[in-house]
């Protein structure tokens, strides 16, 4: 497989893993986005448009796009915005209400204006787009009527001066002068038609240079906010988001979820076996007993044939072989942490080996959570506490669960505690505790010793000092390298044997 294919498919499992929290994420990113919306005060906009026509004196018969951008900006000219703000008695101020406007040339070239008005009231923004269209085109009319009144006076000294001209051309008798009157009378009547055919166009056009194509009307619903259309930009925005603080998250964590993770935190370490994880609901019984052709079951007796090549003295085995260890042997497990699979991992070595031949005493001394008597449906009136304590002798604790090979000593707790003056977890730390491994050791050939979590207590450590082989529960997607690498640390600084590992729950959690 290539690498982009692995790249690819390790970040896939990472959002796969991790899809709460992109969902969670994408979810409180909508909520905020609702909230904010049903909290903002909506506002209306309100649009008219307006077309705007040449100056009749020119000679242009359409207006260019920079004429039209520059009356854009004459409709929101300080005269023509007091006009506005005095004729509906709005008292806001002036920049404030400018932030309000909007003047667009139209998009296709056209010499037309939208000029648009937000405002918290539809009937408001209606009204103040109208009446700044309104005021613009009187401005513009205005304007109109200045150049009418230019155009005439000009008119009336045209005719004085045509009326002067008719004078000496009818008191000249030289013809080169004469010529020359002429042809200046020529060019000033000239100037006089055009300037009235000016005058007419803007009598004909009247008031306005241009005209309102469509009145705004007060809107049905608001612009914004628009709370469906956040909600949507607030998901998308929250599944970048989740993804994010999934890969970010993914980044910083070092859960065991692969077998190169699993070699960073164990490295140097064999994986003596792989539990794949029973899927059914659980049951009371150790699954080697409640589904002996399971996969896991698989798991445990491959688990059981490298466990026994070891206490042997040799390397993990393959085979199916049944030779033994030396009569005596302690097998410790542990884990580093709680619920990490030490217990049913010792549990299920113990079932497999002693279904091997060799006889096999397991003995739960996990004395703050025991849980080896509930695995077999026993009590835990009697047990290893007991013989701690020296209320009984270690023989004396041994319970037969009806598997050949196979005898238990449950933890004892509830008897240690209701009779003895020390707390059951503080018996692992007396002096007793070699003797009853050793008094336990002489009658089989191994000793299977569930020591429970390694870290945050000194159990563990009291057992796997005296240990001729150490095995260390990880479970996949729970264990956590630097927790292992600690308990490891720990365990090496007490001269423990640590084995190799074995995985539980080694199919799940997958990228």
């Amino acid at each position: 497989m290539s690498d982009d294919a692995i790249q690819l498919r390790d970040q896939v499992g990472v959002v796969r893993r991790r899809w709460r929290l992109v969902v969670a994420t994408m979810l409180a990113c909508v909520a905020v986005g609702l909230v904010v919306s049903y909290l903002q005060t909506p506002t209306y906009v309100a649009s008219t448009e307006v077309r705007l026509e040449p100056d009749p004196s020119g000679d242009a018969t359409e207006l260019t796009a920079e004429e039209v951008a520059t009356e854009a900006q004459a409709v929101t000219s300080f005269q023509i915005v007091s006009e506005v703000l005095d004729a509906l008695g709005l008292t806001e101020d002036l920049d404030d209400f400018l932030d309000t406007i909007t003047v667009e040339p139209d998009e296709t070239g056209a010499a037309v204006l939208t000029i648009s008005a937000a405002r918290g009231d539809k009937t408001e923004a209606a009204q103040v787009a109208n009446e700044l269209a309104e005021t613009y085109l009187a401005q513009a009319g205005s304007q109109s009527d200045e150049r009418v009144a230019v155009i005439e006076d000009r008119i009336r000294e045209l005719d004085q001066r045509i009326a002067d001209l008719k004078a000496e051309i009818a008191g000249t008798a030289l013809i080169s002068k004469l010529s020359k009157l002429r042809s200046e009378r020529r060019g000033l009547q000239t100037e006089r038609d055009q300037l009235l055919q000016a005058r007419a166009d803007l009598l004909v056009q009247g008031t306005a240079r241009g005209e309102v194509l469509s009145p705004a009307f007060p809107p049905g619903a608001p612009s914004s906010p628009r709370p469906l259309r956040t909600a949507g930009l607030a998901g998308l925005l929250g599944l970048f988001l989740g993804i994010g603080i999934a890969y970010l998250r993914d980044y910083f964590d070092d859960v065991v979820r692969d077998d190169a993770m699993l070699r960073s935190a164990v490295p140097g370490l064999p994986v003596l076996g792989r539990i794949p994880h029973r899927r059914r609901a659980k049951e009371r019984w150790p699954v080697t007993l409640a589904a002996p052709e399971s996969r896991a079951s698989e798991g445990y007796r491959a688990l059981g044939v490298n466990l026994r090549s070891m206490l042997n003295g040799t390397a993990p085995a393959t085979d199916s072989d049944h030779v033994g260890p030396t009569p005596g042997r302690r097998l410790v497990v542990a884990s580093a942490t709680p619920d990490e699979g030490a217990t049913v991992t010792a549990v299920n070595a113990a079932i497999v080996v002693a279904q091997a031949g060799l006889k096999v005493v397991l003995v739960d001394a996990d004395l703050r959570r025991p849980r080896v008597h509930d695995l077999f449906g026993l009590d835990d009136r009697r047990g290893l506490a007991g013989a701690l304590a020296g209320t009984s002798p270690a023989r004396a604790e041994v319970v037969d669960v009806g598997i050949d090979n196979l005898l238990v000593i449950p933890a004892g707790v509830e008897q240690a505690t209701s009779s003895g003056d020390r707390p059951p977890a503080q018996l692992l730390a007396t002096q007793r505790l070699a003797g009853v491994l050793d008094e336990i050791a002489t009658e089989c050939d191994l000793v299977v010793v569930d020591a429970g979590a390694v870290l945050g207590v000194a159990d563990a450590l009291e057992l796997a000092r005296d240990a001729d082989l150490m095995l260390l529960a990880v479970r996949r997607g729970v264990s956590r390298g630097a927790r292992i690498d600690r308990a490891l640390q720990r365990l090496d600084q007490v001269g423990a044997r640590v084995g190799g590992v074995v995985v539980t729950d080694a199919d799940r959690h997958r990228t």
